[in-house]
């Protein structure tokens, strides 16, 4: 597992969204139906567990019951997992430090926020006065506006590049999972994406890959075109599939021979931080009753 920081940063870039190739445009067009959405639970691990398997995927409705409906579905993911005392304490310390970089990251996206605010905003604000006024913009007020905009973005940027600060938090966090993931052996190693047991509603069929885009870094670009003439085909091994994401890229690299660590160490980043982990970890080290779901500090 060790030495794969290279292949991490290199699935961050392919996820950043679609990039065209030299060859891209001589490849024939597919017409064939490509639109297959197909997707299915994960299987339980046995085939006795299966109908409470699923029951427990199908998930709630409602608020009110999920907080338990959760802990459960983490309970058997973690007792699937088989891990050991000192897992645990790996897992408890991950989620707190996957939480203080979160933490970081929504207190510098208000500061950028706020700079933003201050020196775009006005901007935008005489150009939409402008276009609502059916006025046809001068080539002066364009070239105004441009440079208006450009400076302003350099106000926002003036004291570090945001992007590049979310790219290292991106860095620590995947760094942070990997390290955790290395204490595992090979039978837990190939449980860690059963994580999605408990992630339904974050990693379905039809999700939005912004929903894990703090995790490699960048959004998919959904108005890319090609992700809707290269999907998966039938004799690709089935993978883990975030709302087509994985299948639109299969034609550029194989899931199964290149990202399945990497799959595994994005989904295990989204785990870390879905609330009530950390207390269905407190349960299995003895430190909260079962039924306790109260807060603490």
């Amino acid at each position: 597992m060790r030495g794969h920081r290279p292949a991490i940063l290199a699935t961050a870039m392919v996820l950043g969204g679609c990039r065209y190739g030299p060859d891209d445009f001589s490849r024939a067009v597919r017409t064939d139906p490509e639109t297959d959405l197909a997707w299915e639970a994960p299987p339980a691990p046995d085939a006795e567990g299966e109908p409470l398997y699923q029951m427990l995927y199908r998930d709630e409705f409602g608020a009110a019951a999920r907080p338990a409906g959760q802990r459960a579905r983490m309970l058997a993911w973690i007792r699937w997992m088989e891990l050991k005392q000192d897992h645990l304490e790996g897992l408890a310390g991950l989620v707190v430090a996957v939480a203080h970089v979160r933490r970081t990251q929504a207190d510098d996206r208000a500061g950028v926020a706020s700079v933003e605010h201050e020196h775009l905003t006005p901007v935008y604000g005489a150009l939409i006065t402008a276009l609502a006024a059916s006025a046809t913009p001068n080539p002066a007020d364009l070239s105004k506006w441009s440079t208006a905009l450009a400076e302003g973005h350099s106000a926002v940027g003036a004291g570090g590049n945001p992007h590049q600060r979310e790219q290292a938090r991106v860095d620590t966090v995947l760094s942070l999972v990997s390290e955790w993931m290395n204490t595992l052996d090979p039978y837990q190693m190939r449980r860690v994406s059963d994580a999605r047991f408990f992630l339904r509603r974050r990693l379905g069929p039809l999700v939005n890959p912004g929903h894990y885009g703090w995790v490699v870094g960048s959004h998919w670009d959904a108005g890319d075109f090609d992700t809707l003439r290269y999907l998966r085909t039938e004799d690709q091994p089935p993978h883990m599939d975030l709302g087509g994401l994985w299948r639109s890229e299969a034609y550029r690299i194989e899931p199964a021979a290149h990202l399945r660590v990497q799959q595994a160490q994005v989904i295990l980043a989204v785990a870390v931080s879905e609330p009530g982990l950390a207390q269905a970890i407190e349960v299995l080290r003895g430190t909260r009753a079962p039924l306790d779901f109260e807060p603490r500090e």
